[in-house]
């Protein structure tokens, strides 16, 4: 059995996830492809703001407006991890979270 760590924020998006491959960034006004979490690094497409997060590339900001990654339920959300020291995560701040594994036996 293989566990993958999930940030909590991936709950939270869920509704928003879908099929789309591509959206339009709002500063070019082009269609990009959107910001892909396993080929991609966070950290070049997104920039912590305190509990904002912003797009840095053309595919990070049709991400953050596809998804309404800032809208204000997960700002007020990711505002009391801040609170309690349990955000960012350290893939944000530029450390790698390892993938866990549980194995049998």
């Amino acid at each position: 059995m293989v566990l993958v760590h999930v940030d909590c924020t991936c709950l939270l998006l869920q509704p928003f996830q879908s099929s789309d491959l591509a959206s339009i960034d709002s500063t070019s006004q082009k269609i990009v492809v959107l910001f892909h979490p396993r080929k991609q690094r966070w950290k070049r497409h997104f920039h912590l703001n305190g509990a904002l997060i912003e797009g840095i590339t053309s595919s990070g900001r049709a991400t953050v407006a596809l998804l309404h990654m800032n809208d204000p339920e997960r700002v007020a959300y990711r505002l009391g991890l801040i609170e309690i020291g349990h955000y960012p995560p350290d893939s944000a701040v530029g450390e790698t979270i390892p993938e866990r594994r549980l194995t049998d036996g």
